[in-house]
């Protein structure tokens, strides 16, 4: 079967707004074969370039019309095509906490890859290499809190600023808060401890912290 029914099908197949790179679709074809499809199905309407290298299902929505690729779901993408760590951090960390109401005015996050910045459309999704063993051992959901409350700052992060989630976080999440907790400097280890002592129990409404993850890591 040629090269361009393979992707066809394929994408045919995904839901609106997934994000994906010619990596994803490299068992239907040569390099060369692949994108040369994409361009033309880009041409066609059939998917959108969302960011250089990356493409997408288009999605609508029935008043607002086309929608945007979420910066998730082009992290997730990355992800796969380098094998990397992704992590919110700065603000859009401590926004998905729910620890400012800003909306961040720069989308930061960290990784074990290289530096660089992807163009979605008006928004900047800016990576910045870390080395740091807490990048690398830490869980996604410490990771994030850590990272938040860096944000925050000595002053601004004090236990009642976290108090929501001790309502919110899984037992397994602040299982892993105190497990990670060597990662996190001094001055916040009060704060990671009032979260991660509340009276562990599994919320089922408690949704998991999002950040993009390595491949195949749990």
């Amino acid at each position: 079967m040629k090269t361009s029914t393979l992707i066809r099908e394929f994408v045919a197949q995904a839901k609106p707004g997934w994000v994906f790179t010619p990596s994803d679709l490299a068992a239907f074809g040569s390099p060369y074969a692949i994108g040369m499809t994409l361009t033309r199905m880009v041409k066609a309407g059939e998917i959108d370039r969302a960011a250089r290298g990356f493409y997408n299902v288009p999605a609508h929505d029935p008043l607002i019309g086309k929608l945007a690729p979420s910066a998730n779901a082009v992290l997730e993408a990355l992800v796969r095509r380098d094998g990397v760590i992704i992590r919110p951090a700065g603000a859009v960390a401590a926004n998905q906490l729910r620890l400012t109401e800003q909306v961040p005015a720069r989308a930061v996050y960290d990784t074990d890859g290289a530096s660089r910045r992807i163009k979605l459309g008006k928004q900047v999704l800016e990576l910045r290499h870390r080395a740091g063993r807490a990048l690398r051992n830490a869980s996604a959901d410490s990771y994030l809190l850590i990272s938040a409350l860096d944000e925050l700052g000595p002053i601004h992060a004090q236990p009642d600023r976290v108090a929501h989630l001790r309502g919110t976080l899984s037992s397994d999440a602040r299982l892993g808060l105190l497990r990670d907790l060597t990662y996190a400097p001094a001055w916040m280890r009060p704060s990671i401890l009032y979260v991660a002592e509340a009276p562990l129990r599994q919320s089922p409404s408690s949704p998991r912290l999002t950040g993009a993850k390595r491949r195949g890591e749990q």
